[in-house]
């Protein structure tokens, strides 16, 4: 799933990183997901999110899973387009 520019993706791989390595980890992506997410205008896919972060989907998968206060509504069999939700929205 190349970006318009033409650069790969970043995958899980990208965000296990040694203890003293720098870097972003899984718990900051996630909480940069949540909030992109949901100061979007409409519902957001793990497709989009992907898109937005340069990241593979199995990524965006992981963060929501991570996360106390997102969740996903959808077909499960088609998780690009499932929507990312928000506990008490």
């Amino acid at each position: 799933m190349p970006t318009e520019a033409g650069v790969k993706p970043y995958d899980k791989s990208a965000f296990e990183l040694a203890p003293n390595e720098a870097g972003i980890r899984l718990p900051e992506l996630t909480n940069a997901v949540q909030i992109w997410s949901f100061l979007q205008p409409g519902q957001t896919t793990v497709a989009e999110a992907a898109f937005a972060f340069n990241v593979t989907t199995d990524v965006i998968l992981a963060a929501v899973d991570a996360s106390y206060w997102m969740f996903l509504s959808g077909a499960s069999d088609d998780p690009p387009q499932q929507i990312i939700e928000h506990e008490g929205e």
